[in-house]
């Protein structure tokens, strides 16, 4: 029975609205008088109803909330890219000479390495080319770190750790990955005998300023090619930590060469204050950037990166496809 019909049921019983001729059959005025009769029961609050139903569903709302600030399922995902965020110069106005005068003013004004140390501490990323040449976008920078101690009969050992991860879009990995190994994970680890390791530079007299021309110019014959002679500091600097005097006479013979750019200040990948050189290479499509410690002066890193569109890796102009950072003996 619903409502319209217990409506009408009631306006049929009453005498003051009813017509006489209408009479309620005997089933209806049994319903009638059942409910007449019958006490009131306790009615479920329509407040409290909504209550029961949506306090559930507010705590269910709350859970949900939290797992999304913690897990973040909505949260973008970071983006795949083929090399880490390009670093950000301020300009200085200072040409090429300057600023390598200036780094040799401050190279003379300190005394930290006595002479030159068969050792070296090297942070490096290179982006990773597949089977079929072509290169890889990833998700996770994932630097390496290794350690170089080596004589002078070629014996020595060689440490490679795993550094610091962060994405590609420059921003820290703060939880575990499958794209990147924790740092400190040991990635390689050998012990070379005598003549066994494979020194690209084993003489030190090979550091010799006149030598380090020579050395220069052996990688870089073509005097408007500076990047390349970025790349034979590249090779002392991977197995040797020289002198002040030595960096000082390596940015001397960048005086040689030509077109190189002051890029300017920034902080390297290392968190240091550097200046950055800027040259091109031999390398289709490719330019080299030497930076150079604000502070000490001395060569603390070098960068590749891709020109233009069109180049061998076929990928985006202006990605930096690998880096090396050297500890800065401060």
């Amino acid at each position: 029975m619903n409502d319209d019909e217990l409506e009408r049921l009631l306006r049929e019983s009453n005498p003051a609205s009813t017509p006489s001729e209408v009479g309620l059959s005997a089933n209806h005025r049994a319903i009638l008088e059942r409910i007449v009769a019958e006490p009131v029961g306790r009615r479920r609050s329509p407040a409290r109803l909504t209550l029961m139903v949506t306090a559930p569903l507010a705590a269910v709302l709350a859970i949900f909330v939290v797992v999304i600030s913690v897990f973040q399922p909505f949260a973008p995902a970071p983006a795949a890219a083929f090399g880490p965020p390009p670093l950000e110069y301020q300009p200085t106005g200072r040409s090429a000479e300057e600023a390598i005068r200036l780094a040799q003013g401050r190279l003379e004004q300190q005394q930290s390495v006595t002479e030159p140390l068969r050792q070296a501490v090297t942070t490096a990323w290179n982006l990773t080319i597949a089977e079929d040449g072509q290169a890889e976008p990833t998700v996770v920078i994932s630097p390496s770190v290794t350690e170089l101690e080596w004589a002078a009969d070629l014996s020595g050992s060689l440490k490679v750790v795993a550094g610091e991860p962060y994405f590609a879009d420059g921003n820290d990995v703060a939880v575990a990955t499958d794209e990147a190994n924790e740092a400190g994970t040991v990635l390689d680890e050998r012990t070379f005998a005598p003549g066994e390791f494979p020194a690209q530079i084993p003489d030190a007299a090979s550091l010799e300023p006149a030598a380090l021309d020579a050395l220069l110019a052996a990688f870089a014959p073509d005097r408007s090619l500076a990047g390349d002679a970025f790349l034979a500091m590249h090779a002392v600097l991977n197995e040797w930590t020289l002198t002040n005097a030595q960096h000082s006479a390596l940015l001397h013979g960048l005086s040689d060469y030509e077109n190189i750019t002051v890029l300017g200040t920034t902080t390297d990948r290392a968190g240091r204050d550097v200046v950055g050189l800027k040259a091109a290479t031999s390398r289709p499509g490719q330019d080299a950037v030497l930076l150079v410690s604000a502070s000490s002066g001395r060569i603390v890193g070098l960068e590749s990166s891709v020109t233009s569109n069109d180049n061998s890796l076929e990928v985006p102009e202006g990605t930096v496809i690998s880096y090396t950072l050297w500890k800065d003996q401060e």
